[in-house]
């Protein structure tokens, strides 16, 4: 990829001259290395010039404006652009997508205004003549649109989507700068004035301060988890408040941080303004992970409580108990239990492993009949508790994927909950009862259950002992069972001696493509033609089987009644797609014999392709000079066009604020570099080069800032050796 240094030289630095006449102050283009943020992946996902505002939609597509002129463009998840319209003018600051209107509002700080942008580019003007300049912008699930208004206003506007407008908020405010609700209904609030992050309560009121002595917060955006990030663009740093108003450095190394946003897949967007870049943030809003090895005892004799409604939480450990206590207590509605295929090991079968947490209705006061709604438990192993997963009041939840062995109940439904979904779940040797459906436990969905070494009971159904109707209230479908089970309720499980070898043993493949695993079953040592399950025991993609609709369409899916069963070979496969991400995934086949017959585990890699946003061929992680034009066929292996090279580095010390001799001396030397080249002088230029570089190495942290110097060093280093031709 590098390019020839004789046939550029005089190009190359010709441009030197004519720049450095220009000496513009503030043209600089900013070049440096990926920011760091520690434990996700940064790359650049666009680059827009003046971006300032940025906001997400449903779809995940990203809404950029710029400053200068007003454009604003649209930007896909894969990054093309398109331009939805030029507002003309300047001061245009921040940008929301309302996905109740499906329109765009901006705001324009120099204008004092805001406007209503439709996705076809036809404008309106909301509100004018404000007295203080709008900055941030957003909305809420009912359409309304919230407006910062710094001084002398200093207050939060709410407009309501019939054009009238109200005072949100007007105290803990000073030049409020960006705003954006939190999952908890409460606004929060960057205070560039005071150098706080402050939080308006629902439904408007003064603001409390959440956070103080913080450097220029331009924007306050809180994730599910009720953390919240906070750009500093003097800084180049992005901070994270906990929830409890803890401060630490969450992201280094931006130029000029601005605004913020978060797609529908938890990836933050982070607008650096004088880098003329957008940089995606892979996952920061993702998943809550439960970072624990132990419940009860020791957390002060008490259960884990999973108690954010609509809250995610994945096990990142196994986890076993010293005593015999309770594990996690699911107390608000909508909650994902996600395994990732860890196991929780209780203490002496006495406890509960995972108990849905509904309240029951008092004696005469049914409002206060509270059930526990929506929750999801899946990809979790359950082994030596009382009640492995039991519900108490629990309606309208998902408990699948998971595997329960040697509890005294697997799975209990207790009194009251009604319209579950149990399926796809595998019990073995449970004490008493496989799964349990109470009295009172109606309405709900049993499918593709397999239950060995214990059995099942279901109170609404005559037919496994209880006092209701065969078949009314309950439905069983395609669980398997030990042979003693009711009929009409499971088949039978059938048994012998097999054996499964899982193949490849190891593979690696990109992110996003297919992946196929093939099972050969025998039983007594002759191929037997019989179903299999494949399960991702854990990784990026832990969950994943081939009985649920997690697995692709057509790769024998039972939902789909195209079930993995070996051929007359005993062979016998199946696809699933990496969507996961990055990460090593274990995978194992099983028989639904008695005993139930798995496969040692087997193993998938999954790896990112390095984006190449520019098409050069330089990965962007290494990338030092992205936006590499089109028409540019060769660049050096970090990412630059020769000339390219030398016009950004110029650039950059003309826009270097402060006295004109620091420029004039640096311009100089590389005018000297140009004198040599011109005499072919190639020796004599890297010399001069390298003066250029001892001479910035003598600035460093006196007129120029470390980061400068860095920068410059780094330019400097990728010219001399272009010059070398290497």
């Amino acid at each position: 990829m590098m390019k020839s240094g004789s046939s550029y030289k005089f190009l190359i630095f010709g441009l030197i001259i004519s720049l450095w006449l220009l000496a513009i102050p503030g043209t600089a283009l900013a070049v440096h290395q990926l920011p760091v943020v520690s434990g996700f992946t940064v790359t650049t996902f666009a680059t827009p010039v003046e971006v300032n505002g940025i906001t997400s939609d449903p779809a995940g597509n990203i809404y950029a404006i710029d400053q200068g002129a007003g454009v604003i463009t649209k930007i896909t998840p894969s990054g093309t652009q398109t331009v939805v319209t030029t507002l003309g003018g300047s001061g245009w600051i921040n940008i929301y997508f309302d996905p109740v209107s499906t329109n765009l509002f901006v705001t324009n700080f120099t204008l004092k205004l805001v406007k209503r942008v439709t996705l076809a580019g036809v404008t309106t003007d909301l509100i004018t003549g404000l007295s203080g300049g709008p900055s941030g912008i957003t909305g809420d699930a009912d359409g309304n649109i919230y407006v910062a208004e710094q001084g002398p206003a200093n207050l939060i506007l709410k407009l309501f989507p019939g054009g009238s407008d109200t005072i949100y908020s007007s105290s803990g405010l000073s030049n409020p700068d960006g705003i954006n609700f939190g999952s908890d209904g409460k606004l929060y609030v960057g205070n560039r004035g005071t150098g706080d992050v402050t939080v308006v309560p629902v439904g408007g009121g003064a603001a409390v301060q959440l956070a103080g002595g913080l450097t220029q917060p331009f924007d306050a955006l809180p994730d599910s988890n009720g953390n919240v990030y906070v750009p500093h663009p003097t800084l180049g740093t992005l901070s994270k408040i906990t929830p409890g108003g803890s401060v630490s450095t969450f992201g280094l190394g931006f130029h000029e941080p601005k605004n913020l946003a978060f797609d529908p897949s938890g990836n933050l967007f982070v607008v650096d303004s004088s880098a003329d870049t957008i940089y995606k943030v892979a996952a920061v809003d993702v998943l809550l992970p439960l970072d624990l090895t132990t419940c009860g005892s020791p957390i002060n004799g008490e259960e884990i409580l999973l108690d954010v409604e609509g809250q995610t939480y994945i096990l990142a450990n196994d986890i076993t108990l010293p005593a015999a206590e309770n594990c996690f207590f699911i107390t608000a509605n909508n909650v994902t239990l996600d395994g990732n295929g860890k196991t929780i090991t209780g203490f002496g079968n006495a406890g509960n492993g995972v108990t849905v947490l509904g309240s029951f209705q008092p004696p005469n006061d049914p409002t206060l009949d509270a059930p526990i709604v929506g929750f999801t438990i899946k990809n979790l192993n359950v082994t030596g508790f009382a009640l492995g997963i039991s519900f108490e009041n629990g309606d309208g939840g998902t408990v699948r994927d998971n595997q329960l062995d040697s509890n005294t109940f697997g799975i209990i439904l207790n009194s009251d909950s009604v319209g579950n979904t149990i399926t796809a779940n595998i019990l073995t040797d449970q004490v008493s009862t496989g799964i349990r459906a109470a009295s009172g436990s109606i309405g709900n969905d049993f499918t593709g259950n397999v239950i060995s070494g214990s059995g099942i009971f279901d109170a609404q159904d005559a037919s496994t002992g209880g006092s209701g109707t065969a078949g009314t209230d309950n439905t069983w479908t395609g669980n398997i069972c030990d042979s003693s089970s009711p009929d009409g309720l499971c088949d039978d499980l059938p048994g012998g001696n097999f054996e499964v070898l899982l193949t490849p043993a190891s593979e690696t493949n990109t992110v996003g493509t297919d992946h196929t695993v093939t099972a050969t079953v025998s039983q007594n040592g002759v191929a037997a033609v019989f179903q299999v399950v494949f399960i991702v025991v854990s990784g990026p993609n832990g969950g994943t089987d081939s009985d649920t609709s997690s697995s692709p369409s057509g790769t024998c899916n039972r939902d789909t009644n195209d079930d993995c069963i070996a051929n007359a070979s005993g062979v016998v496969s199946w696809t699933y797609t990496g969507t996961g991400g990055p990460g090593t995934d274990k995978i194992k086949a099983c028989t639904l014999a008695t005993p139930i017959t798995c496969s040692s585990e087997v193993t998938k890699v999954w790896e990112v392709d390095s984006p190449d946003a520019d098409g050069d061929g330089v990965p962007d992680d290494i990338d030092i000079c992205p936006g590499t034009p089109d028409g540019v066929v060769a660049v050096d292996d970090k990412g630059c066009d020769a000339s390219d090279l030398f016009e950004r580095l110029v650039a950059e010390i003309n826009g270097l604020v402060g006295p004109k001799g620091i420029r004039n001396s640096l311009l100089v030397k590389l005018n000297g570099v140009q004198t040599a080249i011109e005499n072919g002088q190639d020796k004599v230029a890297l010399n001069k080069l390298k003066s250029f570089v001892n001479h910035v190495k003598a600035l460093d942290g006196k007129k120029l800032t470390s980061g400068q110097a860095s920068l410059f060093q780094q330019l400097a280093d990728v010219i001399s050796q272009t010059i070398e031709g290497t």
